[in-house]
C-alpha cells in the first residue's frame, strides 16, 4: 500500500513537472476556464437557464475540477441544459463521464412492448 501511494505522489509532481516544461501553464488554464465560465454566462443568458451568474461559476469549478477516474457526477438540471445548449458535438464519445445524476429533473418511465 506505500508503494502505491509514493507511486501516486511521485505520478502528480511528474506530471506537474511535465506540464510546466512541456504543457500549459496553470495561469493559462485558469484564463481559459474563466473565459469559458464567461462564455457560459452569456449562452444561459440566451437560452433562459434559470442559473445566475454565482451558480454557473460555482458549478462550472465543480464540473471542471471533477476527478478524472470518476465515470458518474451529480449535477442540477438547469446546468446540464446550460453545457448542451453550449457544446455541439457531431458525434459525442464520452472517454470521462459516463453517468449523469441531474437533480430536479422528472423520472421517465418507458413501458416495454407498447
Amino acid at each position: 500500500a506505500g508503494a502505491i501511494a509514493f507511486g501516486m505522489v511521485f505520478c502528480r509532481y511528474f506530471l506537474r513537472l511535465g506540464n510546466l516544461a512541456l504543457g500549459e501553464s496553470e495561469s493559462l488554464r485558469m484564463i481559459r476556464q474563466r473565459e469559458i465560465c464567461d462564455l457560459l454566462i452569456g449562452i444561459a443568458q440566451d437560452v433562459g437557464v434559470d442559473l445566475d451568474r454565482s451558480q454557473i461559476k460555482a458549478q462550472w469549478d465543480n464540473f471542471i475540477s471533477y476527478p478524472s477516474h470518476q465515470d458518474t457526477i451529480v449535477m442540477s438540471l438547469p446546468f446540464l441544459t446550460l453545457l448542451c445548449a453550449a457544446v455541439h458535438c457531431q458525434e459525442p464519445e464520452s472517454m470521462k463521464l459516463r453517468n449523469f445524476i441531474v437533480q430536479g429533473a422528472m423520472p421517465v418511465i418507458i413501458a416495454k412492448g407498447h
